[in-house]
C-alpha cells in the first residue's frame, strides 16, 4: 500500500532505519572517546611530573572507560541492521 501523498513526503522517507540520530550518537561517542584519551595522557603527564598515585589511578579508570566506549562504538556497527525492519515486517 502506498502512503498518502503529502507535500513534505519523499521516497527516501519510505526507508526506515536509524536516521540522523544514529550518526549524531556515533559522533558523540567518538568525541567522548577522544576526550577520554586526552584525559588519560594528561593524567599520565601529571603522574610523570608529580609522582602522585592519584593521577595513576585516574588514568587507569579513564583507560577502562575508554575501552568500554570503544567496545560500545564497535557494537554500533550493526545498529542500522537492528533498527531497519525486515521486508516481511513491512506493510
Amino acid at each position: 500500500m502506498l502512503p498518502t501523498p503529502r507535500l513534505w513526503y519523499t521516497a527516501v522517507m519510505e526507508e526506515r532505519g536509524p536516521g540522523p540520530v544514529a550518526w549524531a550518537h556515533r559522533l558523540l561517542i567518538v568525541t567522548a572517546l577522544g576526550a577520554a584519551i586526552v584525559y588519560i595522557l594528561w593524567e599520565l603527564r601529571q603522574y610523570a611530573r608529580e609522582g602522585q598515585g592519584g593521577s595513576l589511578v585516574a588514568a587507569g579508570v579513564a583507560t577502562v572507560a575508554a575501552v568500554a566506549l570503544g567496545a560500545y562504538l564497535r557494537s554500533l556497527r550493526t545498529l542500522r541492521a537492528r533498527l531497519t525492519p525486515r521486508q516481511a515486517e513491512r506493510r
